[in-house]
């Protein structure tokens, strides 16, 4: 799952504030069974019939703030941004 948005509000003529948010998520769930009658391929069957099951879970977000001034000075214009990120992953499993 993958998502992003904004807002942007202008505090004052010129000034703008600007935030971000991005989400990236992923969930996986494996499962495995491992017969006695049939094996893996090119091995030989086990004796003892064996599973397992795992699920895991990965949440990545990315939160952009940007704070810009924009002036225009005898019809040049300059624009200072100033930005600040900030980016965190988490992952778990069983």
């Amino acid at each position: 799952m993958l998502g992003n948005t904004f807002l942007e509000w202008e505090i004052i003529n010129g000034l703008r504030f600007r935030t971000m948010v991005g989400i990236d998520a992923a969930f996986n769930r494996t499962h495995v069974f491992n017969s006695s009658i049939n094996g893996l391929t090119g091995a030989s069957p086990s004796t003892i019939p064996s599973g397992n099951a795992s699920a895991s879970q990965e949440l990545d977000w990315l939160n952009e703030n940007l704070l810009t001034y924009e002036k225009t000075v005898h019809g040049i214009t300059a624009l200072r941004p100033w930005p600040a990120t900030r980016r965190s992953a988490m992952i778990s499993g069983c």
